[in-house]
């Protein structure tokens, strides 16, 4: 029988220490080795995002439109009668023709002329009567008028000078008046009257003839009187005389002025009876014309022939029969745009059209205006002068607008992908890597950010949190703030 040898109990604890030690480092490794796979099997189910800074450049504004080749001017022509065969078509659309040139020749039968017949003996009568009536009223003859108020004037010119007779006279007596009142005055004073100052006739040996002196007094006082009264007669004869010459002059300028409106309705009746007779000469003319030419059809403008609506032995209409172009006014092109669009154009910026009828090449345009499109706010129409010499272009060709303006420089541009909205808000998503123990992280982080213009591929962006780095541009999982990413390298 075997021994039993009994193990020292210290050495039965450290084997089991050992045993616990193997046992629990096994099983720290195991827990390592699930962990590292567990986040190798995490970070492959993470969201792959793309990552980009932004760059500094220019953004493309790309304008495209279609729309409508026009005639700057064109000129329809429609033909008044309806249902005549047309015999002969001389011009094809395409044509350069002139004014006045015949087009289209009709078969029609020789015109009635007695409509015109008829009119024309009208008119001989019209112009008989009016010749008549022209002869029977004269101008008003001045002569009478200016004899008459000659009349009037000598009789007002001979009181005039009466008038200034009767002064002269009264000025001359009155002086002598005066000379008599003096020796009136000395008599009844007693004054000593020196020879020298009394007329010798009134001495009579030395002494003084006071009778003839008084008889003499009362003789220029009668005298003055007398001249007196002449004077006061030649005055009132003398106004008298004024005022009936100037009453007879107003009487004769008032009594003229009728008959000149008399004279002068006269002649405004015969201007409407000759313009009447003029218009009616006029009628005759076209009436006639339209007779005797109607069987050839004359076109009323200059340019291409763009249209003609006649075929031989199809009858007329009362439609539009000939559409003339004169390119020498040139073509514009008028299309619709987005208002947003139309903001990036200018008045003289230079565009491209491209039309089918332009050989497949490009027409230089220039923008010329805008105008409101009154049921639609959200658009405007552009016109642009076309630089069509050379082109064939008649107006109404359809064509296609191509423009490429570049913008101003701006410092942060991003694809359009990196830029995302949330409700009200426009903000990017930027990649953050963060440390830890069994390796590092990628979480992404909400930034916003505000449009300031984009154009079909870029966005210029500012932002008051510093310049964004690692933007994500791409994701092939939907990602938000602070989810973990994997970026792809």
């Amino acid at each position: 029988m075997a021994n039993i040898v009994k193990a020292d109990p210290e050495t039965v604890q450290r084997m089991r220490s050992r045993r616990i030690l193997k046992i629990t480092g096994g099983f720290l490794i195991l827990m390592l080795l699930l962990t590292f796979f567990s986040n190798t099997i995490n970070n492959l189910s993470l969201p792959r995002v793309k990552v980009e800074n932004p760059t500094s450049g220019t953004l493309s504004r790309e304008i495209t439109g279609t729309g409508e080749v026009l005639a700057k001017k064109e000129t329809e022509q429609s033909f008044d009668e309806a249902g005549i065969e047309i015999a002969e078509v001389l011009a094809e659309e395409g044509d350069t023709v002139e004014k006045g040139q015949v087009l289209v020749v009709l078969n029609r039968e020789k015109p009635d002329m007695t409509e015109v017949e008829t009119m024309e003996r009208a008119l001989e009568r019209a112009e008989e009567a009016y010749e008549k009536k022209k002869d029977s009223y004269e101008e008003p003859d001045q002569l009478d008028i200016d004899l008459a108020s000659s009349e009037a004037l000598r009789t007002y010119q001979k009181a005039v000078e009466t008038y200034w007779e009767a002064v002269d006279q009264y000025n001359f007596d009155i002086a002598g008046y005066n000379v008599g009142a003096n020796f009136q005055y000395a008599s009844q004073t007693s004054a000593p009257i020196a020879p020298n100052q009394m007329e010798d006739k009134y001495w009579v040996s030395g002494n003084f003839d006071l009778y003839l002196y008084q008889k003499d007094v009362r003789d220029y006082e009668q005298g003055r009187r007398t001249v007196e009264e002449n004077l006061r007669d030649a005055t009132e004869a003398y106004e008298n005389a004024k005022l009936e010459y100037f009453k007879f002059v107003r009487s004769q300028e008032k009594d003229q002025s009728a008959e000149a409106k008399k004279y002068q309705d006269f002649l405004d009746e015969l201007e409407n009876d000759r313009e009447q007779l003029e218009v009616d000469e006029e009628a005759i003319r076209k009436k006639r014309k339209d007779l005797v030419q109607s069987n050839d059809i004359e076109v009323d403008a200059s340019g291409v022939l763009k249209t003609i609506n006649a075929k031989v032995d199809a009858k007329t209409t009362t439609e539009v029969m000939f559409v003339v172009v004169d390119t020498a006014q040139g073509f514009e092109f008028k299309t619709s745009l987005l208002r947003e669009q139309v903001q990036r154009l200018a008045k003289g910026d230079s565009v491209d059209i491209q039309t089918p009828n332009g050989s497949g090449r490009y027409i230089r345009g220039t923008v010329r205006e805008f105008k409101d499109i009154k049921d639609d706010p959200t658009r405007q129409e552009v016109y642009i002068d076309l630089e069509a010499e050379g082109t064939n272009l008649l107006g109404g060709e359809s064509g296609g607008l191509e423009m490429t303006k570049r913008s101003r420089n701006y410092d942060m541009l991003l694809p359009n992908a990196a830029i995302r909205e949330d409700q009200d808000t426009t903000y990017i998503l930027t990649l953050t890597e963060e440390r830890g123990p069994l390796g590092n992280t990628y979480v992404v982080k909400r930034m916003d950010v505000e449009v300031i213009e984009k154009d079909n591929f870029k966005t210029a962006i500012s932002t008051s949190g510093g310049w964004p780095e690692n933007v994500v541009v791409s994701s092939d999982k939907p990602i938000s703030d602070n989810s973990r990413v994997m970026p792809e390298r």
